[in-house]
């Protein structure tokens, strides 16, 4: 399959599964999965058993929900990650010790509800033609394509703390909901939200807090229990909420650049299933994080941080928050497009679009500037 076959097919699956299929070819497939059903009341998701790790689903659990509005599956349990059809049904025959290519899998789905499907060739996955960022650049990439190696912690550790959502995060526009997707907690012996971190396949890598109380320590700093156990990671090669918000960059084909975690849990309350954020743990940008942003397959990165100026014009601080944007956008010059959110309006300082609330960063967002 040369380029043009590869771009042609990627366009077809992604109309077949957000465009062709409806929400009853969705349950049809999933009945051929032998998915099990467990309720479809819920105007905003279905829930099935989940078939994503047991072969057998008669007794499984049923923690895998289908949103409606973007067709996309969530795994709460063993999994903790994004599914779409087809990489569902790619892992269900995996389960089911019936392994098929993803292509062979699109062709399965698109047998069973009868959809034609002219694709010939099943070598998809590095075409001989399709370009190669990271071959091609990889001269220039600091350690070529290596990632840090990270620590995963075992996930019971977030369950010594209670699930109290704290009203300033609430305030916040972060919704409960939100919070307790992503498993955040409360630590009241230090007066701290608990954060868990998670890598991109939904392993717990670390653990961070948000310090409530003014004026003592950091902001934001990893999590100490009394034993004196600290659940750091190395932040140059991570970024918060990627395993759940990755799908919606891939359907998207962008990526919403924040500094913190809180930025990610705020586009989750504002857009759901849509959201494609995802948080630096501060401001700074490096090769690892832009390699992972750009193997979801992005065509744009959209940087917002905070509003750290009082006026816009030849002052200090203006000119050194376009420094701050321009220091993270250098890095996918030339990869993707490159775009910030910037107000010219009066705000608060160091607040954020998102801090301004759902229409303004909508606002904001169709008004962003191109920087490459």
């Amino acid at each position: 399959m040369d380029s043009q076959e590869f771009e042609q097919f990627k366009e077809f699956i992604n109309k077949i599964l957000h465009e062709t299929l409806s929400l009853d070819d969705y349950a049809f497939i999933m009945d051929k999965l032998d998915i099990p059903l467990v309720q479809n009341s819920n105007s905003e998701y279905w829930t099935y058993k989940s078939g994503c790790h047991n072969a057998d689903c008669t007794n499984a659990k049923g923690n895998l929900c289908f949103y409606l509005v973007s067709k996309s599956f969530y795994c709460w349990s063993e999994c903790a990650i994004s599914f779409n059809l087809l990489t569902l049904t790619e892992q269900r025959f995996k389960i089911l010790d019936k392994p098929m290519s993803r292509f062979r899998c699109m062709k399965w789905i698109c047998d069973q509800l009868n959809i034609p499907f002219d694709f010939k060739s099943e070598k998809i996955d590095k075409p001989k033609d399709v370009y190669n960022w990271k071959a091609s650049l990889g001269k220039y990439l600091t350690n070529g394509n290596k990632v840090n190696e990270l620590k995963i912690y075992d996930n019971s550790i977030i369950n010594f703390f209670p699930k109290i959502y704290h009203e300033s995060w609430i305030q916040d526009n972060i919704s409960i909901e939100t919070m307790q997707k992503y498993d955040i907690r409360y630590y009241p012996l230090r007066d701290q939200i608990i954060i868990p971190c998670r890598d991109i396949n939904g392993q717990l890598i670390g653990v961070r807090t948000r310090n409530l109380k003014p004026n003592e320590g950091r902001k934001y700093m990893p999590l100490v229990t009394l034993d004196g156990m600290e659940y750091k990671f190395p932040v140059n090669s991570s970024l918060y909420g990627i395993n759940y918000t990755k799908e919606g960059m891939r359907y998207r084909k962008k990526c919403l650049i924040c500094e913190s975690e809180k930025g990610v849990l705020q586009c989750e309350t504002y857009f759901q299933r849509d959201n494609f954020a995802v948080g630096l743990y501060g401001k700074g940008m490096s090769k690892e994080k832009r390699n992972l942003i750009l193997d979801q397959g992005i065509n744009e990165v959209i940087i917002m941080i905070d509003f750290d100026y009082s006026e816009v014009g030849d002052n200090k601080e203006f000119n050194k928050f376009k420094d701050k944007i321009y220091k993270i956008g250098d890095y996918f010059k030339g990869f993707c497009k490159v775009s910030a959110l910037i107000t010219y309006e009066p705000h608060e300082l160091k607040c954020n679009a998102l801090d301004m609330g759902r229409d303004m960063f909508i606002k904001l967002y169709e008004e962003r500037e191109e920087l490459y």
